[in-house]
C-alpha cells in the first residue's frame, strides 16, 4: 500500500480498489479495479425510477464522469456522458458515509464530493463549485457543472452514445483556479491506450509547465 492510500484510509475512507457494493438510505454505490493500475467508485440514486437517471464514476486518475441514460433508446442517441478531471493530484481515491449518512468521496485531487443520503444529489464540492441540474435532458449537457478553484479542472465537454474523452479529435476546456478557458484537443492532454485514455503527462509538475506554456 502506498503513501497515498495509506494517509486516505487513516482518515477512515474506503479503499475503492476493493470490490464493494451497498445501498444505504438512497445511495447505491458499487467499487471495484479496471485492471492493475485503475479503481473506480459509481454512486447513484438506489431507488429505480425508470431509464431516465444519472450516475456519478470517480476514478483513481482524477476522472469525474456524469452519465445520463435518457430513454429506452438507442445507447447512440438516448444515452450521454460529461467529462470533467481535477488535478494536482494529492491523495488516493476513497469513500466513506458521515455521521448523518451522506456520502462523501475523496478525490485525488484532495477535494472532497458530498452526496445527500435521501435522493444521491451531489450537492457539495470542497475547494470549487458543483451546480446540478435535476432534470434530465437532451439540452443541458449532462445536467452538472464545476468549478474549481484549487487547481486544475479539465472539462471534455458531453457526448452522446460515448466517452467524451476517447476521441483525440475533439477539444477540452482547460482552467486553472477557474480562471482563462483554454481549448485544447484531447490529444493534447491525453492519448488512446487501447480502448482507454491515459494522461500525456502524469506528472503535475510536467503538467503545470505544459499549461503555463500553451495557455498563458
Amino acid at each position: 500500500m502506498n503513501a497515498l492510500i495509506s494517509l486516505a484510509m487513516l482518515a477512515g475512507f474506503n479503499d475503492p480498489c476493493v470490490q464493494h457494493n451497498e445501498q444505504r438510505n438512497g445511495i447505491k454505490i458499487q467499487t471495484n479495479a479496471f485492471d492493475a493500475k485503475r479503481c473506480f467508485i459509481t454512486v447513484g440514486d438506489s431507488k429505480f425510477r425508470g431509464m431516465e437517471y444519472r450516475n456519478y464514476l470517480f476514478t483513481t486518475d482524477g476522472e469525474i464522469m456524469v452519465f445520463n441514460s435518457l430513454g429506452n433508446g438507442p445507447i447512440s442517441t438516448d444515452t450521454g456522458a460529461r467529462a470533467f478531471y481535477l488535478r494536482p493530484f494529492k491523495t488516493s481515491l476513497g469513500w466513506r458515509f458521515a455521521k448523518n449518512g451522506d456520502l462523501e468521496i475523496l478525490l485525488p485531487s484532495g477535494a472532497l464530493a458530498r452526496f445527500d443520503r435521501e435522493k444521491a444529489d451531489w450537492v457539495e464540492l470542497t475547494g470549487g463549485e458543483v451546480i446540478v441540474d435535476p432534470e434530465i435532458s437532451r439540452h443541458n449537457q449532462g445536467g452538472v457543472e464545476i468549478r474549481y478553484f484549487d487547481g486544475f479542472v479539465v472539462d471534455s465537454g458531453f457526448r452522446f452514445g460515448g466517452h467524451p474523452t476517447s476521441r483525440m479529435d475533439r477539444k477540452s476546456n482547460v482552467r486553472y483556479r477557474d480562471g482563462i478557458e483554454c481549448v485544447v484537443e484531447n490529444k493534447e492532454v491525453f492519448y488512446r491506450n487501447g480502448d482507454e485514455h491515459e494522461w500525456n503527462l502524469p506528472d503535475d509538475k510536467e503538467f503545470t509547465a505544459w499549461y503555463d506554456q500553451r495557455c498563458n
